[in-house]
């Protein structure tokens, strides 16, 4: 069944533009489709105006949102998956988080490889476990061990407890993305990174 509503929607500077809104339900998958007529809002600045249709569906998978124009060209999409619970899954971001020289990932299969991941609702999370490539060579006070994003880095310093070989430490996120371990004592074979996890700042 489908639902056809015609709206003029005004716009900043005085005019408007003309959109068609049309709500769907296709099976377990609700849509809502927009067709915006000669804007260039979804497009660079510079481009001849185009019609556009916007389509946001909603499944038990999660949501997608597609910006098309009319001939196919898909100028933005945007997908947010869930879980089997119903929970909006984190973007996972491998390669962002860089470790310092003197730690590598643990390894195998039994732990977690060190990861970061931003969600929707704003948080940034590390995870995952690394060790020291030579014990003799120690994360120290004010070590630094792997670096994320200044972008994705919390306002203001903040300080996490975790797990290492010599028990659980201090780690500090500071605000121009480094890890730094300030516990007490010298950390000589692993440290963890789970259990860090800060909102991050928001544009």
């Amino acid at each position: 069944m489908a639902v056809l509503d015609d709206v003029i929607e005004y716009k900043e500077d005085g005019t408007t533009k003309e959109t068609d809104n049309q709500t769907q339900a296709v099976g377990s998958e609700f849509k809502a489709v927009t067709t915006i007529y000669n804007t260039t809002d979804p497009l660079e600045e510079g481009y001849t105006p185009h019609d556009y249709v916007r389509t946001v569906s909603y499944s038990a998978n999660g949501i997608n949102v597609d910006v098309v124009t009319l001939d196919g060209t898909i100028y933005n999409r945007q997908i947010i998956e869930f879980d089997e619970t119903g929970r909006p899954l984190a973007e996972q971001d491998w390669d962002s988080l860089v470790l310092d020289a003197k730690v590598v990932p643990y390894g195998g299969s039994t732990y977690k490889q060190p990861s970061l991941s931003t969600s929707i609702d704003g948080y940034t999370t590390v995870s995952g476990l690394v060790k020291l490539v030579n014990s003799a060579n120690p994360l120290v006070p004010g070590s630094v061990i792997a670096t994320m994003p200044a972008e994705l880095a919390p306002e203001a310093q903040e300080m996490f407890i975790v797990g290492s070989n010599i028990g659980p430490v201090r780690v500090d996120v500071k605000q121009d993305g480094t890890i730094q371990y300030n516990g007490t004592g010298n950390v000589t074979q692993y440290i963890a990174f789970s259990g860090i996890r800060f909102v991050s700042p928001q544009d």
